[in-house]
């Protein structure tokens, strides 16, 4: 991996265990200070490694991750809640990467390999929408929470196909960047909602969110920089 890349990770990681403290600690000025700054970074890490601008695939990735940057922004804000715009942003962001996924999915994959990532999703999303859903159901605002996160699901798990489809058309390290980006992505949604709507006490949830948002969006990036290699 080269110097530059090195670089931006470490300025990446060392910004997150920053507004992971920031957010345990309720210290808004410093969260204010250092969210925003999580994918201006990967942002310049592809722009020094590749010139995305120049494909589809790239621009499609930048405009997913500009989207994903005025989610933290939203959700980021304690004021007011802004977290149905913010759920809205990351719909759009994880739109945006599916479409640019499928530019790069292998049309001569088996059906075989082809179900089996299908099943395994469809699967995924119908037992965590039951499980949540139970939940989401019983808030003031369930008329509005209920469908946004019964979209946002299965958007998000369409994602997960798409990536797993461009198995064979792209290089084996760019297919697992994505792929597992793409799964570190669903993970943190889970967990998301999990404390979000739920009661359950899960152990440190902002460190395990944000961790794997991070690893999800650095995967794809990564996953990016490598097919454009």
């Amino acid at each position: 991996m080269k110097a530059s890349s090195l670089f931006f990770i470490s300025l990446l990681f060392l910004c997150l265990s920053i507004e992971i403290y920031a957010e345990n600690t309720q210290n808004l000025p410093l969260l204010y200070g250092t969210k925003p700054l999580l994918m201006p970074i990967l942002l310049a890490l592809i722009f020094t490694r590749i010139k995305p601008l120049q494909t589809r695939f790239g621009r499609l990735i930048i405009l997913g991750l500009i989207f994903s940057l005025l989610g933290d922004v939203l959700l980021m804000i304690r004021e007011v809640d802004l977290f149905i715009p913010g759920l809205l942003s990351f719909l759009t962001a994880q739109i945006l990467y599916s479409i640019a996924f499928l530019f790069q999915r292998n049309s001569s994959q088996s059906k075989r390999y082809f179900l089996s990532v299908i099943l395994g999703f469809t699967l995924f999303y119908a037992v965590f929408m039951i499980f949540i859903q139970n939940h989401v159901l019983k808030l003031e605002d369930a008329k509005v929470l209920s469908p946004a996160v019964f979209i946002y699901g299965a958007v998000i798990c369409f994602m997960g196909i798409s990536a797993a489809l461009r198995k064979g058309q792209v290089s084996a390290r760019s297919f697992i960047f994505i792929f597992f980006g793409a799964l570190f992505f669903i993970t943190s949604d889970a967990i998301l909602a999990t404390s979000k709507f739920t009661e359950i006490a899960l152990p440190y949830p902002n460190f395990l969110v944000m961790s794997t948002y991070v690893l999800a969006q650095l995967g794809i990036v990564l996953g990016a920089v490598e097919a454009a290699s």
